[in-house]
């Protein structure tokens, strides 16, 4: 391990002394149980009274507005499943044509539909199904909630768009959930004017599409905004510095203590973005003409709203990492940008660099990643940049990454009361890109990433979450196989690191024998003061259909949030349980999807 220079690490070990080491007691699962309304959930993070944010995926009993389907889309969807049936294992052809288009279909028709919906998801004629939901968990033997966030019900019904994808990033102490979350998608009547040659009218069409609302009008619309939502269900939307079409922010932390969130948000807009969004003629861009979305031609065959939709899911914004002071009273809040980490540029070089903020403790110091120079000595405008570990402090971007040709594209994803970070390096491993967890002290004049050994030289691992007493949460790879051509993912686990008595330990090692055979511990998210663990574990389950009803008979590999509470007692050393990795080695074959499902929602709107 690299020399770690000690200085505030001095007063984390003392507090540890208090404190049960990790590896002198193990953990029981407390299972957040099934959810209703989604397939898989995962443990996002928890406060030091067990309370939990939790994040689902795979929405069941999805609320298909029948009504805007025509029949020719019906028979679309019956000749789309004719043609699918064969390479799904749990499908079977459309079952009753005429309930379907009666909007009373089968579980398995059901299914069909959604899988229609999506693979037209850039199609402004077809309903939007959403991706991610947010949800709150009050501790031990409760229910876990969804929070609908920013989402509305149809119009004339009971029913929630369900087109919104709404990440829970965390939860504060004083119960804050906090996160991003996109504005529903909702249905307008656009009619269209058919002319002959001579440029009279011949046919007035009138079609139903689905569109955002945006910053028109008086309207609060936006793609994506960040969230504060509070113990007594207030919701207070956390806004952008620039605000131009809605913009785009996101809250990654909230501390309750310095009553700051952090995050990133738009700063600009792109101007030839801009120039398209209003121009009523057409404009030329690299050589290209682009009609403008205020173009009569344009408004003709669309809406408004979807032109601008369309611009803007480009790069369409300058995004910087941000802090907002917030009055939990008012909800009103105060944007101040935390800056970027290339400052300088040459003046024929038109790129937008990016910064964003991931943790903030309760001093105002936050962590997070900017974009750098590759190379220091950079020669012009084509140069490459990579993501960096920052630190964000008095008013300044500290990089802390030494050697940038070894050690590169790297993550800061937290920081504690004591100003130790935690995240993850890139660098070359036996001819593969690997990611290395690490700590770090950020109160060193020259702070040195500290990175421990892992589960094996090669496996790749990163730090999500550190406690004040020095204990840090991630997942790593425990499988040695090649994986370099992408044809089998490696199997991940969660793990505990102590720094006081550098110690790292696969997490499943700390469950009960009993609980080893029932749950499989993939990730850690979070840690809280008492040591308590927010997780996802892969477990055996019932298998659901699309409306959320169990198959009899079947049993499926399903992602679960779970919290890991600290026992008393030793680590209990299992003999190999042969129906343990039975259930593993047939559970992996699809466990790569799921995994593929787990770290896309870890991305949210982070890269």
């Amino acid at each position: 391990m690299k020399k770690f220079t000690k200085s505030v690490l001095a007063a984390s070990i003392l507090s540890t002394l208090c404190f049960s080491a990790a590896n002198a007691a193990k953990y029981t699962v407390v299972d957040k149980g099934e959810v209703n309304g989604v397939k898989f959930t995962y443990g996002q993070a928890s406060n030091n009274a067990g309370e939990m944010a939790i994040s689902g995926t795979n929405i069941l009993n999805f609320p298909v507005q029948f009504e805007y389907i025509s029949d020719a889309t019906f028979d679309l969807i019956f000749l789309y499943a004719q043609s699918n049936a064969i390479l799904s294992r749990d499908l079977e052809p459309i079952e009753d044509f005429e309930a379907l288009k009666a909007g009373n279909p089968t579980a398995n028709d059901l299914a069909w539909t959604v899988l229609y919906l999506n693979a037209n998801a850039s199609n402004p004629l077809f309903q939007k199904v959403g991706a991610v939901v947010a949800m709150y968990n009050a501790g031990a033997g409760s229910t876990t909630e969804e929070i609908a966030v920013f989402d509305k019900v149809f119009e004339g019904t009971g029913d929630l768009t369900r087109s919104t994808t709404d990440y829970v990033n965390g939860i504060s102490n004083g119960s804050w959930l906090y996160g991003t979350a996109s504005s529903p998608y909702v249905p307008i009547d656009h009619t269209t004017e058919v002319y002959d040659e001579n440029g009279d009218v011949v046919e007035s069409v009138t079609r139903t599409m689905f569109v955002k609302e945006f910053a028109l009008d008086g309207e609060d619309g936006f793609i994506t905004r960040g969230y504060l939502y509070s113990p007594s269900g207030d919701l207070i939307p956390v806004r952008p510095f620039d605000q131009t079409y809605g913009g785009i922010s996101a809250v990654s932390d909230y501390n309750d203590d310095a009553q700051i969130a952090v995050g990133y948000a738009s700063t600009e807009i792109n101007e030839t973005v801009l120039e398209v969004i209003e121009s009523d003629d057409f404009v030329e861009i690299n050589g290209q003409s682009q009609i403008g979305c205020k173009n009569p031609d344009s408004l003709n065959l669309i809406p408004f709203e979807v032109c601008v939709e369309t611009i803007l899911l480009s790069t369409a914004y300058s995004t910087e990492a941000t802090k907002w002071t917030i009055d939990p009273v008012s909800g009103t809040t105060e944007v101040e940008l935390l800056g970027k980490l290339i400052t300088e540029q040459d003046e024929d070089d038109l790129r937008s660099f990016v910064s964003y903020a991931q943790k903030v403790n309760s001093s105002g110091v936050a962590v997070g990643y900017a974009e750098g120079w590759f190379n220091d000595n950079r020669t012009g405008p084509r140069d490459i940049t990579q993501l960096y570990a920052v630190v964000y402090r008095d008013g300044k971007v500290l990089d802390f990454n030494e050697n940038k040709a070894e050690y590169f594209n790297s993550r800061a994803y937290d920081i504690n009361d004591n100003g130790i970070a935690v995240g993850h390096t890139s660098h070359w491993v036996n001819g593969s890109i690997r990611t290395s967890f690490y700590y770090v002290d950020t109160n060193e004049e020259q702070p040195t990433l500290v990175m421990p050994k892992d589960f094996f030289v090669g496996s790749a691992s990163t730090a999500r979450a550190i406690n004040i007493h020095g204990q840090v949460v991630g997942e790593g790879e425990v499988e040695f196989h090649n994986d370099s051509g992408g044809q089998k993912q490696r199997r991940r686990n969660a793990f505990l690191y102590d720094i006081e008595s550098d110690t790292f330990t696969n997490v499943n090692d700390l469950l009960s024998c009993e609980q080893r055979l029932d749950y499989t511990i993939v990730e850690a998210r979070d840690i809280d003061d008492n040591g308590g663990i927010s997780a996802t574990a892969l477990i055996k389950a019932p298998r659901l259909d699309a409306k959320g009803e169990p198959v009899e008979g079947v049993f499926d590999d399903v992602l679960r949030a779970v919290y890991l509470q600290t026992t008393d007692g030793e680590i209990e050393d299992c003999a190999q349980d042969d129906e343990k990795y039975e259930r593993q080695g047939a559970g992996m074959g699809i466990l790569a999807t799921f995994m593929l499902s787990l770290f896309a929602i870890r991305r949210r709107l982070f890269k």
